[in-house]
């Protein structure tokens, strides 16, 4: 035995031991389980918990008393079995138009049509002589297929909201986000905190949001889905608005500036060239940021402000801020 509050088994011949510790000198019991903490092998790896069921508390014991091997449960599974299961979710009929539709409504549209998610299917599963699950084939197909090509406004029930981060991302990179030795480092940890979004760290393997979220109103009335508004709410539409403000107003491009990493900036000297002309800035900034889709209601708006900012520089740092803002650009149509 040891000190107060601790148990100690020898194993076998080989010098081996495991240590139970707890504050009442022994296992601890919750349930229908008993936990035994602090546990160490000499020799082996330290700090290791553990729980097993009651009914095995005995049979464990036995084990650890006489021998110094503890032999651990099949799990009724091996790698064959594993991979035949995923050879047989692969080859099933319905991944090709699951998968394609996800990544429509991720890369092109909330609502893609039926016609459009079994072409998509159709390259997923090579039916044109490729192979099955060529990503390459099945991401052209996306991004080629007709419905994604189409002129802007076609399709009313065309189009998606862009989530927080992609926002962003847009912005930075259609004003060239760079650092003067061409490394852009962000943490994003001040993105998250606005944004409620990092890389990398959506709640669960479903992403932010689930892709048949319909909010209530005339998106749902109409049978329609809009997953990246259930992200939406009152928190991230301000807290996107003060990303952009950091980034246009407050040069905060990147939050991650120390050596040996650098500060970034973006290139908005061809938009100060325009500064003067406002109708070809707008012009410019509409091509840029919307593709051409601001709406008439939205440029009189700016066209209004604009005038009344003399500073060349801050003039466009505000007519991007607020076509950011707008509708017009949170939508990708």
């Amino acid at each position: 035995s040891g000190g107060a509050g601790r148990s100690r088994w020898r194993l076998g011949d080989g010098g081996s031991r495991v240590k139970a510790s707890s504050k009442t000198g022994g296992p601890r019991r919750s349930g229908g389980a008993v936990s035994i903490g602090g546990t160490k092998l000499d020799g082996g790896s330290n700090g290791v918990g553990f729980a097993i069921p009651a009914n095995m508390v005995r049979v464990i014991l036995e084990s650890a008393l006489t021998g110094a091997e503890f032999r651990r449960p099949w799990v009724g599974a091996s790698l064959q079995d594993v991979d035949a299961a995923i050879d047989n979710l692969f080859h099933h009929p319905n991944v090709g138009p699951f998968i394609g539709r996800q990544l429509i409504q991720r890369l092109v549209t909330s609502n893609p049509s039926p016609a459009y998610v079994a072409r998509v299917a159709a390259a997923f599963n090579g039916d044109e002589g490729g192979s099955r699950g060529d990503m390459r084939a099945l991401i052209r197909a996306i991004l080629l297929d007709p419905e994604a090509r189409a002129a802007p406004g076609t399709d009313p029930e065309f189009g998606k909201l862009r989530e927080p981060l992609l926002r962003v991302t847009a912005l930075l990179r259609q004003f060239h986000a760079a650092s003067p030795d061409g490394f852009y480092a962000n943490t994003g940890y001040y993105l998250e905190e606005l944004l409620l979004q990092h890389p990398l760290s959506s709640p669960s393997v479903f992403n932010f949001f689930l892709p048949a979220h319909s909010p209530v109103g005339e998106i749902a009335d109409a049978g329609l889905v809009a997953p990246e508004f259930q992200i939406t709410n009152s928190n991230t539409v301000v807290g996107v608005s003060n990303v952009a403000d950091l980034v246009l107003l407050g040069e905060v491009v990147n939050d991650l500036d120390i050596p040996p990493f650098q500060g970034a900036t973006l290139d908005l000297g061809e938009y100060l060239a325009l500064a003067e002309d406002i109708g070809q800035l707008l012009d410019r900034l509409d091509r840029v940021m919307t593709y051409g889709t601001l709406q008439p209601a939205t440029r009189e708006v700016i066209e209004q402000i604009l005038p009344q900012i003399d500073d060349l520089a801050f003039r466009v740092q505000a007519a991007i801020y607020l076509i950011f803002v707008s509708p017009d650009y949170a939508v990708q149509l």
